[in-house]
C-alpha cells in the first residue's frame, strides 16, 4: 500500500473518532426538563436565623451645632463707561 492510501485511512480513523466522543459528549451535557424518577431531589437546608452578638451604642455629638459657613462677598460690578465729553467749539 501507499503511504496516501495509509494517511487517508489514518485521517478518517481520526475523523469517526472525533465524531464518536463529540456525539457521546453532547448526550451527556444534554438538560432534560423531565425529571428522572429514580433520581431523589434533596429539599435545600434550613435557614439559619441571624442573631446579632453585640449591641448597638450611640454616641453624644461634639455639643455644638456647627457654625454656618459664611456667605462669600457679592462680586463688585464694574465701573459705568463714561459718557464722552462733548467737543467744544474753536474760540
Amino acid at each position: 500500500m501507499s503511504s496516501v492510501l495509509w494517511i487517508s485511512v489514518a485521517i478518517a480513523v481520526v475523523l469517526l473518532l472525533a465524531l464518536a466522543v463529540g456525539l457521546l459528549l453532547a448526550r451527556r451535557r444534554r438538560i432534560s426538563i423531565v425529571e428522572k424518577p429514580d433520581q431523589q431531589v434533596e429539599a435545600p437546608p434550613a435557614p439559619r436565623r441571624y442573631q446579632a452578638g453585640g449591641s448597638i451604642s450611640f454616641s453624644s455629638g461634639g455639643g455644638d451645632p456647627p457654625a454656618p459657613p459664611q456667605a462669600a462677598a457679592p462680586p463688585q460690578a464694574p465701573a459705568p463707561p463714561q459718557a464722552p465729553a462733548p467737543p467744544q467749539a474753536p474760540a
